[in-house]
């Protein structure tokens, strides 16, 4: 038996005292009662400290800074230039010990509805995330429960009642692992017990945080891309959301708040979504047939299979708001007119060619068209409550936005390609004639002098009340009758859109606007394919 040897081994390594002669009862019958006893007692420890070390062993004690060294370490190895930012919250955002947080499972929800913004979900590599989180979390990885064998634990009873005091089952804990590879506490301990268990799962704890880590890390890479495609006019959309989910990572109402929040806000780019999902719902059910114009022009309460026809169809997008069949009515004038202002045809007109082509162009191109609008408006780099001049070109409008809210409209009229992009409004200056000359100065520090008057490109019939409008913005006196320039402090940022989809501010009147036919939207959706930059509005419908 090799039962006193290691008591005596567990006696000197704990300096617990060894039992005395002549402690126990004398008579035989008392000394086996009190064996027995002890022998239980002891039963009750080691039983006890057994399941202290499968607490501390189990792989759910991973811990968050073991998490937390194994992404910095990863998202250094993939990007040495943006891990900064990536790691920023020293702390696991989107992972636990179990699996996801609440921050975890909504950024998810966040990238497979991504497609609401006409994104492609597959861009953010969801496979990966769900394949290396299945593999951090599976049953395998987290090892077998420490257990002793027959003899060892015959063994350690044996051991344990010739104590004079038995130690605790914490105590006796450390004592069954005190000599783990790389440990000397206990030199003289005559056999490793349950040693070498317990490292084997320290070692599975550690590549357990590893791969949570690396799920972690992936996570926080899909956050970036998705910031990216939905905010790259805000360069610190993504600081503000890792800060954000820093404090909200087991909330799952804020951390939804916190991604939300990456998405433009405004009414109008709000009512795109919409619209996108509409057109959608449209598509999975086969689209619209075409509406060729009649032979002749249909009467006052005719009834017939043609106004049966255009009355489904101006029905299908929400047009006509009586019931589909019928006659030609008043509700369906009403609906002609809808349709020809969403189309940006005058509303006083009679169903024609132009009515019918735009009616007829398929579901598929005008759901490329509302995503390629989507990834435009989210471009423009809009101060969310600030004060800017805004020049839509193919629907020849502007505004005026101060403090978020649009304060002036105005028509513009367009000779010739007006290129798209971002300015600043810094001084403007009036002439007898009328019109009115603004100095743009560029982002790369150009400074150029555009005419908004007559003879211009882009000009505006209403230049005097959208100077006045200026002279607001900028609390500067009144402009001049004639002459003289007044600067703008502060500048005046100015966007000039591109947008051949939109709504109004509250977004629910949509407009298409004719663009050459399509020519830059096909343009543009080329150059976006052939980039191939991820999150570009994909033809998947």
């Amino acid at each position: 038996m090799l039962g006193p040897p290691l008591g005596f081994g567990l006696a000197a390594i704990c300096g617990w005292p060894l039992l005395q002669p002549g402690a126990e009862a004398t008579d035989q019958p008392g000394r086996a009662a009190a064996r027995a006893e002890r022998r239980a007692e002891a039963a009750r420890r080691l039983d006890g400290a057994v399941a202290h070390l499968n607490r501390r062993a189990a792989i759910e004690r991973v811990s968050s800074a073991e998490i937390a060294d194994a992404t910095r370490s990863l998202l250094d190895e993939a990007h040495a230039q943006r891990s900064a930012i990536l790691k920023a919250p020293s702390s696991p955002l989107f992972v636990t010990r179990d699996g996801l947080s609440a921050a975890g499972r909504v950024l998810i929800e966040r990238l497979e509805g991504a497609d609401e913004h006409g994104l492609d979900p597959d861009t953010f590599g969801l496979d990966a995330i769900h394949a290396a989180r299945e593999a951090a979390t599976a049953p395998e990885t987290r090892g077998a429960p420490l257990k002793l064998t027959e003899e060892a634990r015959e063994r350690l009873l044996d051991a344990l009642t010739t104590l004079a005091r038995m130690p605790t089952p914490t105590a006796l804990a450390e004592a069954l692992v005190a000599n783990a590879p790389g440990d000397d506490a206990a030199p003289n301990m005559s056999q490793p017990v349950l040693a070498g268990q317990f490292e084997l799962h320290r070692k599975a704890r550690l590549e357990r945080a590893r791969e949570l880590g690396r799920v972690e890390a992936m996570m926080r890479e899909a956050l970036a891309l998705y910031a990216a495609r939905l905010a790259p006019g805000r360069r610190d959309a993504l600081s503000q959301a890792l800060r954000r989910l820093a404090h909200t990572r087991d909330d799952r109402a804020a951390s939804e708040a916190a991604l939300l929040a990456l998405a433009p806000t405004r009414g109008e780019y709000q009512g795109l979504v919409r619209a996108l999902a509409r057109y959608r719902g449209l598509a999975s059910h086969g689209g619209w047939g075409m509406v060729e114009a009649p032979d002749a022009p249909p009467r006052w309460g005719e009834r017939d299979a043609w106004v049966t026809t255009l009355r489904r169809r101006l029905a299908l997008e929400g047009l006509l708001e009586a019931e589909p069949e019928g006659a030609w009515d008043e509700e369906l004038e009403a609906a002609l007119r809808r349709a020809r202002e969403r189309y940006g045809l005058s509303p006083w007109g009679d169903f024609d060619d132009a009515l019918a082509n735009r009616l007829n162009v398929p579901v598929e191109a005008r759901l490329a068209q509302l995503a390629l609008n989507m990834h435009r408006w989210r471009a423009i780099p809009f101060d969310r409550n600030g004060t800017y001049v805004r020049i839509n070109v193919p629907s020849r409008r502007g505004e005026v936005v101060r403090n978020g809210t649009r304060v002036f409209q105005f028509d513009v009229e367009v000779d010739g390609e007006v290129p798209s992009g971002s300015a600043h409004l810094t001084a403007v200056r009036a002439s007898s004639e009328g019109s009115l000359a603004f100095t743009v100065s560029r982002p790369d520090g150009v400074a150029t002098v555009g005419s908004l008057g007559s003879g211009a490109a882009v000009r505006v019939p209403q230049s005097q009340r959208l100077a006045q409008w200026l002279m607001r913005l900028t609390g500067r006196p009144r402009l001049p009758t004639s002459g003289g320039v007044v600067g703008l402090t502060p500048h005046v940022p100015l966007h000039v859109t591109e947008l051949t989809a939109s709504t109004d501010p509250r977004g629910e009147r949509l407009q298409f606007h004719e663009d050459g036919g399509g020519r830059r939207d096909q343009e543009a959706l080329q150059a976006l394919a052939r980039s191939g930059q991820p999150g570009a509005p994909w033809m998947r419908w």
